[in-house]
């Protein structure tokens, strides 16, 4: 049985060709990408936690203050203390959805580096049934 394919089935098995042949280079650019997306991630979170404890004591320290005030100049104090904790929920609202986004994708990463480490299987395998093919193809007819 001679197996003809058409124009666009050879370019996509030459394509199949060319990933498996460029996978160990692929697989060490996604695993250095997975590795500095962590580094990232973790620095993020450093710095997020190390600017909410500067932000948490500045807020006690404003709120001793303010407990040590005369109760008419409380409430002025309290409208001027109102933007901090806009700044601070606005930065946990804009920074979490973003590192969460950056966490997932260094996971997905280490995913298909680990997954995939030799190579795709199904489409080595696939290039071994038509190696094969065609080498029994060409034997036959020679």
């Amino acid at each position: 049985m001679n197996m003809e394919f058409t124009t666009h089935e050879a370019k996509v098995i030459e394509r199949l060709r060319k990933r498996q042949r460029q996978w160990p280079i692929t697989r060490w650019l996604v695993l250095l990408n997975a590795v500095l997306l962590s580094c990232f991630c973790w620095a993020a979170m450093t710095l997020a936690i190390h600017q909410f404890r500067e932000i948490s004591s500045l807020s006690d320290s404003l709120l001793s203050n303010i407990r040590s005030l005369p109760p008419e100049r409380v409430g002025k104090q309290l409208v001027d203390f109102l933007p901090i904790w806009r700044y601070q929920v606005l930065a946990v609202a804009v920074f979490i959805p973003v590192w969460i986004y950056f966490s997932v994708m260094t996971a997905w990463h280490f995913v298909i580096v680990m997954s995939n480490w030799r190579g795709h299987a199904v489409q080595m395998i696939l290039l071994k049934l038509l190696d094969a093919q065609q080498n029994h193809t060409a034997t036959r007819d020679s």
